[in-house]
């Protein structure tokens, strides 16, 4: 306390990581998760693809 000045103001360190509500970070974080996502789709259209075609 006294390290402090005995400002008994202190934050709570087990808190989590503040959540951003900008519409505009939120936007740009929305269109990287359907990039990633667009692109996992496609790479297991590529891995599907590659299986039926050979088991043919």
């Amino acid at each position: 306390m006294a390290a402090r000045g005995y400002n008994l103001d202190m934050k709570n360190p087990h808190q989590g990581k503040e959540i951003s509500h900008n519409p505009d970070e939120l936007l740009v974080n929305y269109i990287a998760q359907q990039d990633a996502i667009q692109s996992l789709r496609d790479q297991l259209k590529d891995i599907l693809s590659d299986a039926l075609g050979k088991g043919t």
